[in-house]
């Protein structure tokens, strides 16, 4: 995350998110990186009563059942955004370095009523970048992506 601690990240955006919307704030750590000792304090009654925040443990649950019924994703910088965009899902996203930002909203304070925005020219492009000519001529860019448009 650049510069950023990823829990002080995470405590601040909870904190912001919390000044918009009483939704429910299901915290999914990269499962890369993920540490249960890390995420203690979002155990902590506090955050589970008070400020309604969970966490999803990254090693026993899938990202895309996590999405199945997010109202938004809020994300630094991640190719979890890609997902989540790519089902619909609307993303907010603070880094101008991440892959969705041209379909994210940007301020959070718009969590309740979040922008949609057009992903047919994003995928194009993102799928440009990631499969070869061959792939496009076989038609899998095509069939990878046509449950999402």
């Amino acid at each position: 995350m650049k510069a950023l601690d990823p829990l002080v990240w995470l405590q601040q955006k909870i904190h912001e998110i919390r000044g918009y919307t009483d939704r429910t704030i299901m915290i999914r750590p990269h499962p890369g990186a993920y540490k249960p000792t890390d995420f203690l304090q979002f155990r902590t009654r506090h955050y589970q009563t008070h400020l309604n925040v969970h966490v999803f443990d990254p090693v026993t649950t899938r990202l895309t059942d996590n999405l199945q019924r997010a109202h938004a994703a809020v994300f630094f910088n991640s190719s979890a955004s890609v997902a989540a965009a790519c089902a619909g899902i609307p993303i907010f996203v603070d880094d101008i370095s991440c892959v969705s930002w041209a379909v994210a909203n940007k301020d959070v304070s718009k969590i309740e009523t979040p922008e949609t925005f057009a992903r047919e020219q994003w995928m194009y492009d993102l799928a440009s970048a990631h499969w070869s000519d061959a792939d496009a001529r076989a038609g899998r860019i095509y069939q990878k992506f046509l449950p999402y448009l």
